[in-house]
C-alpha cells in the first residue's frame, strides 16, 4: 500500500462524523472546539480528522449520550485530559 493510500485510511471527514453521531454542523464544530482539536487539511484542502481525533470524538459522544452534556468529560485513552464544569480543559490527577 502506498503512503498516500495509508494516509487516506487515517482521514475521517466531518460529514462522516456528523452522520455517525446523528448531529448537525453546529454540534460537530462545538465538540471540536470543546476538545481543542486542530483539524487537518489534505492536499485538496479538504478538512479531516485523524484516527486518534476520531477516538476522542467517539469517547465524547458516549459521554454525551450517558450524561446529556459535554462537561465532566474525561478521556479514557488520554487519562490526563479532563474538562471542568466550566468547560475548561485541564490535566486530570
Amino acid at each position: 500500500m502506498s503512503k498516500a493510500n495509508s494516509d487516506r485510511n487515517n482521514q475521517t471527514r466531518p460529514d462522516e462524523l456528523m452522520n455517525k453521531y446523528n448531529i448537525k454542523k453546529d454540534a460537530y464544530y462545538g465538540r471540536i472546539k470543546f476538545l481543542g482539536i486542530q483539524v487537518k487539511k489534505d492536499s485538496d484542502r479538504k478538512v479531516y480528522l485523524t484516527d486518534e481525533q476520531v477516538e476522542l470524538m467517539d469517547e465524547l459522544h458516549s459521554h454525551i449520550e450517558e450524561t446529556g452534556k459535554m462537561e465532566g468529560f474525561v478521556s479514557e485513552n488520554k487519562g490526563s485530559l479532563a474538562v471542568r464544569e466550566s468547560g475548561e480543559i485541564e490535566e486530570a490527577a
